[in-house]
């Protein structure tokens, strides 16, 4: 069996201004109206990740091994705490992950 795809779930401290966040970053799709969360893609980390105002983070895309889905969470969120939006990440768990028969 192979991996493919895992999704990691975080809870960084405190709340986060989606509107705010939205202006600072790039490849981001935000529309409260369709959907309560923030879709955030960087082109180096990879994967997808997506941002709630109550400070849960979750990524997912691809990935090898559940040590690489976690490594890509907090790389999403070391990229966060540069911008000086956020400063600890914490609770970090595998939700799901999906494999294939190889």
């Amino acid at each position: 069996m192979r991996l493919t795809n895992v999704v990691v779930q975080g809870k960084l401290d405190g709340k986060i201004d989606l509107r705010n966040v939205a202006k600072i970053l790039t490849n981001v799709t935000y529309n409260p109206k369709s959907f309560s969360g923030l879709m955030w893609q960087h082109g180096k980390i990879g994967g997808a990740c997506k941002l709630f105002k109550s400070g849960a983070i979750q990524c997912n895309g691809k990935s090898s091994s559940f040590h690489e889905g976690i490594e890509r969470l907090r790389r999403y969120a070391r990229f966060l705490q540069r911008k000086g939006l956020c400063t600890n990440v914490m609770d970090i768990r595998v939700v799901t992950a999906s494999a294939t028969h190889r």
